[in-house]
C-alpha cells in the first residue's frame, strides 16, 4: 500500500494492492502525561499522569477526551482467615485487614493505606460491603456493631445487633452500603464486640465496587 496524497491530519488517500483509490483515517496516538494540543476526532490518548494508565479518546461532540471503557475491575476486595478480634464495650476496632490481605485491586481507584483503611480515587457511586466472623462467640445476648466511616465520620452501618446463642460458637455478620464517595475520602470498616475478651477471627472482608 502507498500514500500518494495527504488530505488533512486526520483522512489520507492510499492505493490499495488493487489499484483502487481508498480513503482511510489517520488518527493520531500520543503517550504523555499531558493531553496534546489541538486533537481531532478519534485521536487517543495514553495518559501516563495516572496509574495504571487511563486510555483516552477525543470526542468532539463533547469537545472532551473520555476514557475508552476498559477490561479493568472496578473492584478492590480484601480477605483474611483466622487473625484475632480485640474489643472493648461499647468501643470501634479496625477490621484487622492490610494491603498483605489483598486480593484484587485497580490502583486507579483504590488504595490501601492502613489497616482497614481504603483511600478513594475517584469520586462517583460506590458499594461498600464488609464481613465479620468468630469462631468462639460468647453464650448469651452480645452486643455487635459493622460500621462504615469516611474521613472518621460514621456514616452507616453495614449490620447491628445482638448476637443470641446458647453456648460459645461459631458467628458472624455481614452486609452492604451504597454511598456516594469523593476523590481522596478515606473509607474504613470498624466493628463493635462487646464479648469482653478478645475472640478468634474466622474470616474478615472488605468489598467496595465502584458502580
Amino acid at each position: 500500500m502507498a500514500v500518494f496524497y495527504t488530505a488533512n491530519a486526520q483522512e489520507i488517500r492510499v492505493i490499495d494492492n488493487k489499484g483502487t483509490i481508498q480513503t482511510i483515517r489517520n488518527n493520531q496516538v500520543t503517550v504523555d502525561a499531558t493531553a496534546p494540543t489541538n486533537p481531532i476526532e478519534g485521536d487517543v490518548w495514553y495518559d501516563t499522569n495516572t496509574t495504571p494508565i487511563i486510555v483516552k479518546i477525543w470526542v468532539e461532540s463533547s469537545s472532551d477526551w473520555e476514557p475508552i471503557p476498559g477490561n479493568l475491575s472496578k473492584t478492590i476486595i480484601l480477605n483474611r482467615n483466622g487473625g484475632s478480634l480485640p474489643n472493648a464495650t461499647n468501643t470501634f476496632f479496625d477490621l484487622p485487614l492490610t494491603a498483605a490481605n489483598l486480593v484484587t485491586n485497580n490502583p486507579g481507584l483504590y488504595s490501601v493505606t492502613g489497616t482497614s483503611e481504603i483511600t478513594i480515587i475517584e469520586t462517583g457511586n460506590y458499594l461498600i460491603s464488609g464481613e465479620l466472623s468468630a469462631t468462639n462467640m460468647p453464650a448469651g445476648d452480645t452486643k455487635y456493631i459493622l460500621g462504615v466511616f469516611v474521613n472518621g465520620i460514621r456514616v452507616g452501618y453495614l449490620s447491628r445487633g445482638f448476637a443470641s446463642l446458647p453456648a460459645r460458637d461459631y458467628w458472624g455478620t455481614t452486609g452492604t452500603l451504597m454511598y456516594q464517595l469523593n476523590a481522596n475520602d478515606i473509607v474504613k470498616i470498624r466493628y463493635v464486640l462487646n464479648a469482653g475478651s478478645t475472640l478468634n477471627s474466622n474470616f474478615s472482608n472488605i468489598g467496595i465496587t465502584k458502580i
